[in-house]
């Protein structure tokens, strides 16, 4: 009898912890996180949170959080207070981001004024507590339309623990007797299916001709196993390939120094190139180089 409850209780614990199947969608490979829509996950305070009657575009359920704004019914210390809303992130799987490239859903707003404030709510990811919070306003809402968000991943500090996800408004930001809607759908973290850059900067544009080295930051994103093989680089001048090389990369914010001492470059126009082979991935930039410090400005 206890063995078999036991092993109920181990097997209902070990598919809670299960890494549900992702979905390709062309070039990009996404882990829908539904269940973020589901009011039972959520813990509210000072709004009330229900299934939506709304119909997300792109057909996954809706979560809907409603906003009575009271000036004077909000904690005793702080009767305008921050109506909000918390998950709690359970499974291995949802609280380490760091292997996915973009946090993206959509919001559909309502409110019987015509206009939001600035800031109408925002978005807070604890990893694990408030010391460290990534925050972001959700400026770009407009009332009776869905609204797209996608976070770039490597922009967020300390995601490999994520503890709790809050979606928080001000009251100060509102009326007294306001109603305001918020309905969210599509949460999911995607990723690219190959290794891709996504920004490439060159720190020193203008470069000396004694210099020996280009300072490049970069992101790169993707899969960790084809992030694994390099990303090849071209550089060129306006006649000629001058090198190719393939060079070693990681995930996300990283600066390389690359050594260009051999090609004793001369005072002119050159382009760096990412992935100069592929049109989908490829990516470039241009630099200069100069006799003088002088001829930079």
């Amino acid at each position: 009898m206890f063995a078999c409850l036991f092993l109920t209780i181990t097997c209902a614990s070990s598919f809670a912890q299960e890494l549900p199947q992702t979905v390709i969608d062309g070039k990009k490979e996404i882990l829908y996180l539904d269940h973020w829509a589901d009011p039972a996950n959520w813990r509210p305070a000072e709004c009330a949170v229900s299934v939506s009657d709304k119909k997300s575009p792109n057909g996954r359920p809706v979560v809907h959080m409603h906003v009575p704004v009271d000036h004077q019914g909000g904690e005793l210390k702080y009767p305008i207070g921050w109506p909000r809303m918390d998950l709690l992130a359970q499974t291995p799987w949802e609280r380490d981001w760091t292997s996915y490239d973009q946090l993206e859903f959509s919001v559909y707003t309502e409110m019987y004024r015509p206009s939001l404030p600035k800031t109408p709510i925002a978005l807070l990811v604890y990893c694990p507590d408030k010391n460290r919070v990534w925050q972001r306003d959700l400026r770009e809402l407009k009332l009776g339309e869905w609204v797209a968000f996608s976070f770039p991943i490597t922009k967020m500090q300390y995601v490999d623990n994520v503890n709790v996800v809050k979606l928080s408004t001000s009251e100060s930001n509102y009326r007294d007797k306001d109603k305001v809607d918020f309905h969210f759908s599509g949460f999911r973290l995607v990723r690219s299916t190959e290794c891709r850059v996504s920004e490439l900067k060159i720190l020193t544009p203008v470069l000396y001709r004694d210099q020996t080295s280009l300072q490049v930051e970069m992101s790169v994103v993707g899969i960790p196993e084809k992030i694994s093989r390099g990303v090849p680089f071209s550089l060129r001048d306006p006649k000629e390939l001058l090198r190719l090389e393939t060079l070693p990369v990681k995930r996300g914010q990283q600066v390389l120094n690359i050594d260009v001492s051999e090609l004793k470059l001369v005072p002119g126009e050159y382009t760096l190139t990412a992935f100069e082979q592929e049109p989908e991935r490829k990516l470039s930039i241009p630099f200069r180089v100069v006799n003088t410090p002088w001829e930079g400005k």
